[in-house]
């Protein structure tokens, strides 16, 4: 039997209905990939905007107004994060932080890839270029697989009433926020800050200098002593030398003696 042309036909639209695809079987595949393309477009735009937010804070408001806005968004985002945060501050009372202290020595020379601007210095008498971060930077550090970030933060607050400055005078409050998941804060406690510490002693003792300690106003200051004079070159008997350098080592290895019986350590000669 010779097919007519209707016959050719007819076969033709049979085939075409079963090499169409069944439109049911699409259209989960097109539901999940328009969620994907809407959920990376969204997330793009966030970017964005927040990589553009962050660039016009920097660059155009000043200092005092970026930490504002820093804090303000950190108080409003601070209930959704898990993360913890310890303030170090520069002074307790009158006295010296000493954990802020060892802190600035420790960050020294550390450096994190968003970092933009740091600070460096050097005395005459020092070894090495002191460089600590600026205020607003961030530094990650990593000890025992846990990651810490450190920020100097510095606010200008009101004048202490106690202080002996003319009376339109500010002082700016600095401190160090430490700030890690909730989870290691018997870590960061326990084991980080104390190491530290003992971190900021071993670099202290490498490039340790000798110091005057003076009150200026209500801070205490320190200048470098510097003197060129030795046991070496001073002019005097060399027996009463020996029992001047002889008394001498003995007054410093009794500091925890005069500690104990409640004196003042301290010597003088005449």
């Amino acid at each position: 039997v010779i097919p007519t042309d209707e016959d050719k036909k007819e076969q033709e639209k049979v085939g075409t209905r079963e090499a169409a695809p069944d439109p049911g079987s699409m259209a989960p595949k097109s539901t999940a990939l328009s969620k994907t393309t809407a959920f990376l477009s969204t997330a793009a735009s966030v970017a964005a905007s927040a990589v553009l937010l962050r660039t016009v804070v920097n660059e155009v408001l000043p200092t005092e107004a970026q930490e504002y806005f820093y804090s303000a968004v950190h108080k409003l985002f601070g209930d959704l994060s898990s993360d913890f945060t310890v303030v170090i501050e520069e002074f307790e009372g009158f006295a010296t932080n000493e954990i802020y202290e060892a802190v600035r020595t420790y960050l020294g020379g550390r450096t994190s890839p968003t970092t933009r601007r740091v600070r460096a210095s050097k005395q005459a008498d020092e070894k090495n270029v002191v460089v600590t971060i600026e205020t607003g930077e961030e530094v990650d550090d990593v000890f025992q697989g846990v990651q810490f970030r450190w920020r100097l933060v510095c606010q200008q607050g009101a004048r202490n009433q106690q202080s002996t400055r003319h009376s339109d005078d500010v002082v700016n409050t600095r401190s160090f926020e430490l700030s890690f998941h909730r989870k290691h804060k018997d870590k960061a406690m326990g084991s980080y800050l104390p190491h530290v510490m003992s971190t900021s002693e071993k670099i202290k003792a490498g490039d340790k200098a000798l110091k005057l300690h003076m009150l200026s106003y209500d801070a205490w200051n320190s200048v470098s002593l510097d003197h060129p004079a030795t046991f070496d070159t001073l002019a005097m008997e060399p027996d009463l030398k020996q029992m001047v350098m002889e008394d001498l080592r003995k007054f410093v290895e009794s500091k925890d003696y005069y500690r104990r019986v409640g004196k003042a350590w301290k010597r003088g000669y005449l």
